[in-house]
């Protein structure tokens, strides 16, 4: 968040357009509050908007805070606050072969017939969070040699993600792996219903307080830093089984937590309860140093993380209680020497994790079927080893950048939607090993008459190390190129602004990407446009700088696949999914300072 102005005021902005879109912003600036120290800024925003495809619409209110008090010495304390509530329209992510033929109307219906569970009302995404930190520095002695960062901060987040099932009322279903049969008298039901629909919403309830910890110590050409990083996380995860209107097909309560469907013992039927607590500890030291007149900058520095989690899946009977243990260290380097005043050439080299979602540790229950996967406890986590080298030029006509990268990764992971009970959730899949190398070139021109072009291009090599196993067989992945890793991608644009007009082009080309390990279906290679223009007017009365502005997307209103919803070992196996580029939009905004 920006800090609070020391001067009193504020900020709108306005804006309208395609879809019904619809924003209104306000933030108000306290300025200085007398001789306190004290300064403060509080802002609201709503937006609004039709879906761009299919029924359906978006809505979604915002609220930030912030305080801040300043100390002598430059310490400081601050109190942040960010809420945020909204109401999303699920899309349908269709395969290429619905695409081909349907193109953008391939989506929810947008009429609901009885028994039908593709109702657009039916797949919703509301979801609430908070955020509140507090974040402080302290410089303890007056030369500036010591200074402490303390952040502490708390989320909270709830939501689901709502979807529908039918239901064969005279038959039992699965409440985990016990059978059950559904009340009809306490669940909304006719007594002579053979046949219902019910909502699914896969709902997730997260507390995750913590606190981060920083001492650095300067001295002369050196800075020293250490510290500490704590999180404690609780994530309920329940698959709520709700009631639903059978005439107008519209879910009792989107967001799950009411209405609930009984089984005949007298239990709420759920297909997933877990509860999940993880412990963070992580301890990090790092030092910089600058030789050569500060010509020459190396850094080095270590991460060593210790993330305990525990897990306890309610519906299993037994050994309810999961474990897993993770303990990663990722060490770092880096070093930078300026050649001259207009170059510079640098390389680095570090580590990173990734561990598995906490869904991974337990079984997904199908409502009809009974278990739908297997959890893996003992997945382990993500690990890559990247290493850059690059040359940077700069002068008064133009800036370039060139940077060749290398990445290993071993036990890769991807995000993978999985469906569950006609809702899609989440599961991190094992790719194996992986290789990335390439090169990054960035060139832009300093300002000329007041335009200002720029052009980027990056090649990229992924290629998957090792073959996969897919149930009882074994995939011949070794060597196929990388899901989503496309070997070509370039951008060109170009700026304006004299002080009054200004504006910008831009056009993005990203190649071919691959949708399954196999590489046997594919995204072809596509091009995005985006213009902005816009004026900035004299001031006006309280406005200080009103100004109106205009995006507009997509200029050839293009309909194509841009990115993968859901991928596969093999299109002859399984169908991948596709998120598909919006239609021409545009956007008017006004806004202003005050």
């Amino acid at each position: 968040m920006i800090d609070p102005s020391h001067h009193r005021g504020g900020y709108v902005d306005f804006a309208y357009g395609t879809y019904k879109t619809n924003r209104e912003f306000i933030r108000l600036e306290s300025g200085d509050i007398g001789r306190t120290g004290v300064r403060a800024w509080l802002s609201f925003s709503h937006t609004d908007s039709d879906s761009w495809r299919g029924s359906g619409d978006n809505e979604r209110q915002h609220l930030d805070f912030k305080l801040v008090k300043d100390f002598h010495n430059n310490s400081r304390i601050a109190l942040a606050v960010a809420y945020d509530n909204q109401v999303i329209q699920n899309l349908l992510f269709p395969t290429k072969a619905q695409f081909d033929k349907l193109g953008a109307s391939a989506n929810y219906s947008s009429t609901y017939t009885p028994g039908s569970t593709s109702y657009y009302k039916q797949h919703l995404l509301p979801y609430n969070d908070v955020i509140v930190s507090a974040p402080s520095v302290w410089n303890i002695d007056t030369a500036g040699h010591f200074r402490i960062d303390e952040t502490p901060y708390f989320f909270y987040g709830w939501g689901p993600v709502d979807g529908a099932v039918n239901l064969n009322l005279n038959n039992p279903v699965y409440s985990g792996t016990q059978k059950v049969f559904i009340n009809k008298a306490t669940s909304g039901f006719s007594q002579d219903a053979t046949t219902g629909v019910a909502s699914t919403a896969q709902v997730s309830q997260m507390f995750r307080p913590g606190s981060v910890t920083k001492f650095t110590w300067k001295q002369g050409h050196n800075t020293l830093s250490a510290g500490f990083w704590y999180e404690w996380m609780s994530n309920h995860s329940l698959g709520s089984v709700t009631r639903m209107d059978q005439t107008t097909g519209v879910p009792a309560n989107m967001w799950g937590n009411s209405y609930y469907l009984n089984t005949t013992g007298g239990q709420r039927l759920y297909t997933r309860n877990t509860m999940t607590y993880s412990q963070t500890y992580m301890m990090f030291i790092g030092d910089t140093l600058k030789l050569l007149k500060d010509r020459l900058t190396l850094s080095a520095g270590f991460k060593y993380t210790y993330l305990n989690r525990d897990g306890y899946n309610y519906l299993e009977q037994g050994n309810q209680r999961k474990h897993v243990l993770y303990q990663v260290p990722t060490p770092y380097f880096s070093a930078h020497y300026n050649i001259d005043s207009h170059q510079q050439i640098y390389v680095a080299g570090s580590t990173n994790f990734h561990v598995p979602s906490d869904s991974n540790m337990y079984n997904l229950y199908n409502l009809t079927s009974g278990t739908l996967s297997t959890g893996i406890s003992s997945q382990k986590s993500e690990y890559s080893i990247e290493e850059e080298l690059g040359y940077r030029y700069q002068n008064h006509i133009f800036a370039a950048d060139v940077s060749f990268f290398n990445y290993n990764f071993t036990n890769r992971q991807l995000a993978l939607p999985v469906w569950q009970n006609d809702t899609l959730v989440s599961e991190n899949v094992n790719a194996g090993g992986q290789t990335s190398r390439g090169v990054d070139v960035q060139i832009g021109m300093a300002p000329f008459h007041h335009f200002r072009p720029y052009v980027s291009f990056e090649y990229l090599y992924a290629r998957m190390d090792n073959n996969l196993a897919y149930g009882t067989n074994v995939l011949n992945t070794k060597g196929k190129t990388a899901i989503g890793s496309p070997h070509y991608q370039g951008a060109l644009g170009i700026d304006y602004d004299d002080g009054r007009i200004f504006g910008n082009l831009n056009l993005r080309y990203t190649g071919r990407q691959y949708s399954t390990f196999m590489d046997d279906e594919s995204i072809p290679g596509y091009i995005t446009d985006n213009i902005t223009l816009g004026y900035r007017f004299p001031k006006l009365a309280f406005l200080k700088v009103p100004q109106l502005q205009v995006n507009l997307q997509n200029l050839t209103n293009s309909m194509y696949r841009t990115g993968i919803y859901t991928f596969t070992p093999s299109a002859k196996i399984s169908a991948p999914t596709y998120y598909i580029n919006p239609g021409f939009a545009a956007l008017f905004t006004f806004s202003s300072s005050f």
